[in-house]
């Protein structure tokens, strides 16, 4: 992907695809970890994929098990109804409209 400087002065990479896209992040972890600092990078990732970010679902948990998060029943259904929320936006935008 090429760097590439701006007119105003600033460098950024050329997007490739043109085409925006809708996302969501979901991040899970222990006690003590900190998800401010992962958003930052995941939002410039988001920005430089050309990703809307509609939603970021953040959980720590004291349980420190592999897969322990499948059972947080809040945690799991959130991330299941901004899937389907997700699924039903693109559908609806890629319906052939009628002339």
């Amino acid at each position: 992907m090429p760097y590439v400087k701006r007119l105003n002065g600033t460098s950024s990479f050329v997007r490739r695809l043109e085409k925006r896209k809708t996302g969501a992040f979901v991040a899970v972890a222990g006690p003590d970890q900190e998800f401010n600092t992962i958003l930052i990078t995941v939002k410039g990732f988001f920005n430089w994929a050309n990703i809307e970010l509609v939603d970021t679902i953040f959980h720590s948990h004291e349980v420190d098990n592999v897969g322990s998060v499948k059972e947080n029943k809040r945690v799991m259904d959130r991330a299941l109804e901004t899937g389907v929320s997700i699924a039903k936006q693109a559908r609806a935008l890629d319906k052939p409209r009628d002339s």
